[in-house]
């Protein structure tokens, strides 16, 4: 029975402890064109739950705390999560930044993607991701 018991512990506490939370350290080089994407992005995934939250120098600015992402795929090749940010551009210009990031497995590259709401243009930064 103890010999069974402690087989069962084997197998169950190393599944929990990848059960919980994935946090990922996302670097990009020069931080962007025009400053609209981070040096560095945080990304907190919860498997369990589906909720992931993002945090970044920009959303620090222009919020003050991570926000909500919306997840978009979640599997073992990639992990896509989607946000968006109120800004205001230096020349005092109002809009809504429409972010995404992609995280590839297991790898772990990442591209992003700020495309500001209601125009053409976007800005893209490529880079690398740690797991905390």
């Amino acid at each position: 029975m103890r010999r069974t018991f402690g087989v069962l512990l084997g197998i169950l506490l190393p599944m929990a402890a990848q059960a919980g939370p994935e946090t990922y350290a996302c670097q990009f080089a020069g931080g962007g064109r025009a400053g609209w994407t981070a040096a560095e992005v945080w990304v907190q995934y919860d498997p369990g739950t589906g909720v992931a939250k993002v945090h970044d120098e920009i959303i620090e600015r222009f919020v003050g705390k991570p926000v909500k992402a919306r997840v978009i795929a979640a599997n073992a090749k990639k992990l896509t999560v989607a946000w968006s940010v109120s800004v205001t551009s230096n020349s005092s210009q109002r809009a809504q930044m429409d972010y995404g990031l992609t995280i590839e497995r297991p790898g772990l590259w990442a591209s992003l993607r700020a495309v500001p709401a209601r125009y053409d243009n976007s800005f893209r930064a490529k880079g690398s991701c740690k797991r905390k």
